[in-house]
C-alpha cells in the first residue's frame, strides 16, 4: 500500500485536544492506527512543534479553566432573576460543575499525551525549515501572496506549507495531504474548500501535488477509516462557523471574527465580569478580554 504523507495543522491539534469535534477519541484512535501501521507518515515541521508548545498552555489548558469560569459566571448572574428558594438549586449546579474540574483537566491531558505520541512517533517525519524555505516565505510576503493577504503575521503558515513541499519534492512520492482548519488563509475566496491558487502555483513550481482538506473526518474516511456521519457533520459545522483569532486593545488573544463577520470589541454584554461580543450570524458570544471595573 502506498504511504500517504500527511500534514495536520496546529489548529486541528488544538481542536482535538479541546474536545471540539465531539468524538476526539474516535479521530485520535484512527490516526494512531494509521500511523502505527505505517499507512500514513505525518510531516511535522519544527515550526509546527514550536506552535504546539507555545499554544498548549494558553489555548488548551488555560482555555478550559477560562471556559469553566465563564460558564459559572453566567450561571451566577441568573441569581438576579431567581427567587430565594431557587438559589440552592443553582448553587448545586455550580458546585457540580466545579466538582468535575479535575475530570475535565485529566481528559484534556490524556488527549495532549495522545497528540504528542503522534507528533513524536517513529513513523513521523520531523522537518526543519531551510534557508530556501525562509527566503521563499519572505518573497511571498513581499508579493502580498497568500497567506499574507489576510494578515501580516502568517510566516508560520508559510513555513509549514513550504517545508512540507520542499521535503516531498525531493522524494519519489511528491505528494502532500494538507489538512487544516485555516480555510481563510489557505482556501480560495469564493470556495474555501479548494486550495488558493497562490499555493497551487508554488506547489506546481516545486513539482508537488497537494491534496487539500478542511475536514479531517472526511480525510480519514478517504484513508479508509470509518468516521461517524454525525462526527463529520460536527466538523463541517465548525468549519462553517469558524472563528479567527487576533488581539484586543490590551494585547490579549481573543476571537475577532466569527462566521466571516468581524466582532465589535466595544459592544456586547457583560458575563462573569467580562464584556462578551455577539456574532450577528450564529448568535454565539465571545469573551473580549475587557473587564468591568
Amino acid at each position: 500500500m502506498k504511504i500517504k504523507h500527511v500534514f495536520i495543522d496546529n489548529d486541528i491539534l488544538i481542536y482535538l485536544a479541546n474536545g471540539d469535534y465531539r468524538d476526539e477519541d474516535e479521530i485520535l484512535g484512527h490516526l494512531e492506527q494509521l500511523v502505527n501501521k505505517g499507512e500514513i507518515e505525518l510531516l511535522v515541521p519544527d515550526n509546527l512543534m514550536d506552535e504546539w508548545e507555545r499554544n498548549k498552555q494558553s489555548k488548551i489548558r488555560d482555555a478550559l479553566l477560562k471556559s469553566l469560569s465563564g460558564r459559572i459566571g453566567t450561571l451566577r448572574e441568573l441569581k438576579n432573576y431567581l427567587e430565594d428558594e431557587h438559589y440552592e438549586v443553582l448553587n448545586n449546579i455550580i458546585n457540580e460543575i466545579r466538582s468535575h474540574e479535575t475530570y475535565f483537566k485529566n481528559t484534556i491531558e490524556k488527549r495532549i499525551e495522545r497528540i504528542e505520541y503522534l507528533l513524536n512517533h517513529s513513523n513521523t517525519k520531523r522537518l526543519s525549515s531551510s534557508i530556501n524555505v525562509k527566503a521563499k516565505a519572505a518573497e511571498m510576503s513581499l508579493l502580498n501572496q497568500m497567506p499574507f493577504k489576510n494578515k501580516k503575521n502568517s510566516m508560520g503558515d508559510a513555513f509549514n506549507f513550504l517545508t512540507c513541499l520542499e521535503h516531498q519534492s525531493r522524494t519519489e512520492e511528491p505528494e502532500v495531504h494538507f489538512i487544516t482548519n485555516n480555510k481563510n488563509d489557505f482556501g480560495k475566496k469564493d470556495n474555501q474548500g479548494i486550495l488558493h491558487e497562490d499555493f497551487e502555483t508554488v506547489a506546481n513550481d516545486m513539482g508537488v501535488t497537494i491534496h487539500y482538506s478542511i475536514n479531517i473526518g472526511e480525510k480519514l474516511q478517504e484513508f479508509g477509516a470509518y468516521i461517524k456521519p454525525e462526527t463529520r457533520k460536527t466538523i463541517q459545522d465548525i468549519q462553517d462557523s469558524l472563528v479567527e483569532y487576533g488581539s484586543n486593545r490590551y494585547g490579549f488573544t481573543i476571537v475577532t471574527t466569527c462566521c466571516g463577520e468581524p466582532l465589535s470589541e466595544g459592544a456586547g454584554i457583560y458575563i462573569g465580569g467580562n464584556l462578551h461580543s455577539r456574532c450577528k450570524k450564529c448568535g454565539k458570544y465571545y469573551d473580549s478580554g475587557i473587564s468591568f471595573d
